[in-house]
């Protein structure tokens, strides 16, 4: 996903609760509106990373929203990492609904929300990506992030690293580290100006002609010794050829990915593009050459991504295994009406 900083939008945070230890989290959210025309709310969605201690269900209520929004308009969902990153298990998604009004150029709308445990156990907000409890006003904070369309415009997911500031019509890329593994990149060594001596003829004939062939990090150096003996019976010229090793450099091999066993299903019930939404009971197998910036389930019985298990779970682009053949294929099993599949841009 690339974020389209630059864009016209920005996103405040508050708190409205600064204890470590609450069974509550109280996060509140104003979205700007710096471009040249009117959006739809219901075109942006915010989100707010933090940890769930013991995955504990969760329910929300709306305490206040501006009038271009309107509590009934708005909606949150929960969703659990794949791969949790440093003070994020989960994030929560408000959401909002078609119904909800514009964002006129330069005016901003305002949401304040409360969520909790439904066995009101506490959360620990010390160290949630998202939680900053000096924000008792509203501020920038780019630790909560703003989508438009599926695409984010304001803030850094955790596993982005840092990102530069940009002027007001920049863009940047990022790249996420997604679960533990860490990568090391493929090294190209650097070799260094070596000093040849040339052809030398020494008094006894020998003719040493050294010749210099890197391969792949590890300079060899093969002189080729001719040694000509010229006996009273005739003349035996034999050739002699050494090999030594100077010098090595270390390099450290590309890792590549290898989908999981079991990827691909059968038999492909239908090819589907991005984006998607099911919603029933049953069995399918979906075959798509592109599934997005993520997708996401619940209320299903097994989903499968060429293999990998994404049983009720959100999954980001950047986690998806390698296509098989140029396909990523979804297995889908429900047997509630109420299960549902999404693959959204």
């Amino acid at each position: 996903m690339t974020p389209c900083y630059g864009c016209g939008f920005k996103l405040q945070y508050k708190t409205g609760d600064t204890s470590a230890s609450t069974n509550q989290l109280t996060p509140q959210f104003k979205i700007f509106n710096n471009s040249s025309s009117s959006v739809p709310v219901s075109e942006f969605t915010i989100r707010y990373w933090y940890t769930n201690e013991g995955d504990k269900a969760q329910g929300f209520a709306c305490d206040y929203a501006s009038e271009s929004i309107g509590c009934p308009n708005a909606s949150v969902s929960f969703t659990k990492l794949v791969y949790p990153q440093t003070g994020a298990t989960h994030f929560l998604q408000v959401g909002f609904a078609p119904t909800a009004g514009s964002i006129a150029p330069g005016s901003t709308a305002e949401i304040q929300i409360r969520v909790n445990r439904t066995d009101w156990t506490s959360y620990t907000q010390t160290g949630d990506y998202s939680f900053d409890p000096t924000k008792t006003a509203f501020a920038d904070w780019d630790r909560v992030t703003l989508y438009r369309n599926g695409g984010l415009v304001w803030g850094v997911e955790p596993g982005m690293g840092p990102q530069p500031t940009l002027g007001p019509t920049g863009t940047r890329t990022r790249t996420p580290i997604v679960g533990s593994a860490t990568l090391t990149p493929t090294r190209t060594p650097t070799l260094s100006a070596i000093t040849v001596s040339p052809t030398r003829t020494n008094t006894a004939g020998i003719t040493n002609t050294p010749t210099r062939t890197p391969t792949a990090g590890i300079i060899t150096n093969t002189p080729t010794r001719t040694i000509t003996i010229t006996p009273s019976t005739g003349t035996l010229t034999p050739t002699r050829t050494r090999t030594p090793i100077v010098g090595s450099a270390t390099l450290t091999p590309t890792r590549t990915n290898t989908p999981p066993a079991g990827g691909a299903c059968s038999p492909v019930t239908s090819t589907i593009t991005v984006p998607f939404t099911f919603d029933g009971a049953g069995t399918f197998c979906w075959q798509a050459s592109s599934l997005g910036g993520f997708i996401n389930s619940w209320n299903t019985t097994s989903v499968t991504l060429n293999g990998l298990n994404v049983t009720n779970v959100w999954v980001g682009s950047g986690s998806y295994p390698a296509k098989i053949d140029g396909f990523y294929y979804v297995s889908y099993t429900s047997s509630v009406s109420f299960g549902h599949f999404e693959a959204r841009p």
